[in-house]
């Protein structure tokens, strides 16, 4: 986990969090319930005043195994609900109940939240080889670049060729990219017999650390991604477990936990050009 607003750099758990995970070593170091409190107590303001305002008491103990595979707390408001009734000679009564704001406690059906991360990490990983394309068995990368590019699989949904210097909407492309790849991933033969092969359940949203709204390529297939009109020197993708802000997350959501690799920062992507390379490409044959 890191801290909000602060995606690159895990936060080194305090002295309580780190009580904690010397008296329960199962559960995950960045990945637990002590750390869960204390980001909601000490960070949370807005959600803890909420919940204070509306009365609600939240138990916070650890003491128990069930207590310490709780990974999520998820807050609702519920309003404008109705219920109508037909009277025989009244005809339709209605009732409006109260707003109401309802907390939900998420636990992971695991024996500790360190079996969930392992799981969490794992599926990431596959999926990030497979949306970078390291699982075809042709790759257009030459081996002089092999770790450098990426080459990318145009989706099956987008039926028609990338043009030459047209720009595209990142969400056209990319965001079924992210759904077909995720199939791929979870139909894979490395799945089968496995009951818990279930890589949805650990990826919900996908997006560019970098705000990306569109792209183009050139002749050679290198993607060039801009944010309005500025081209981003720098690019990586990141993928989110939690509740997403849309099905693809510009910003990410505040309610996420972000997987990445990495940033590409070994090719800068300083212009537009046919004799230019960028981290990812796509095989214009395909």
């Amino acid at each position: 986990m890191a801290k909000n607003n602060d995606d690159l750099i895990p936060t080194v758990p305090n002295t309580k969090v780190k009580d904690f995970l010397e008296l329960y070593d199962d559960s995950a170091r960045y990945f637990n319930t002590a750390y869960l409190w204390d980001i909601y107590n000490e960070e949370s303001r807005g959600f803890k005043n909420i919940i204070e305002k509306e009365g609600i008491a939240l138990d916070q103990s650890v003491e128990t195994e069930e207590s310490r595979r709780l990974f999520a707390l998820i807050g609702n408001k519920v309003k404008n609900i109705k219920i109508v009734y037909q009277h025989p000679s009244k005809g339709l009564i209605y009732f409006d109940f109260p707003s109401a704001f309802i907390v939900n406690r998420q636990y992971t059906t695991f024996e500790s939240t360190q079996i969930w991360y392992d799981n969490f990490i794992k599926f990431n990983l596959l999926f990030n080889r497979e949306f970078l394309g390291f699982n075809k068995e042709q790759n257009g990368v030459s081996a002089s670049d092999w770790g450098d590019i990426f080459e990318l699989t145009k989706p099956k949904s987008f039926d028609q060729s990338l043009k030459l210097n047209e720009f595209y909407d990142t969400r056209e492309i990319f965001s079924n990219m992210y759904s077909e790849s995720l199939k791929n991933l979870k139909n894979s033969k490395m799945g089968e017999g496995d009951e818990n092969w279930h890589p949805e359940y650990y990826l919900s949203s996908f997006d560019f650390y970098n705000r990306a709204t569109k792209f183009k390529v050139n002749a050679q297939g290198y993607v060039f991604i801009y944010s309005g009109n500025s081209l981003i020197e720098t690019q990586m993708i990141r993928t989110y477990y939690g509740t997403p802000i849309t099905s693809f997350a510009i910003d990410g959501s505040n309610d996420s936990i972000a997987f990445y690799i990495g940033e590409w920062t070994h090719i800068s992507v300083k212009e537009f050009g046919d004799d230019q390379k960028t981290p990812l490409k796509f095989n214009l044959k395909e």
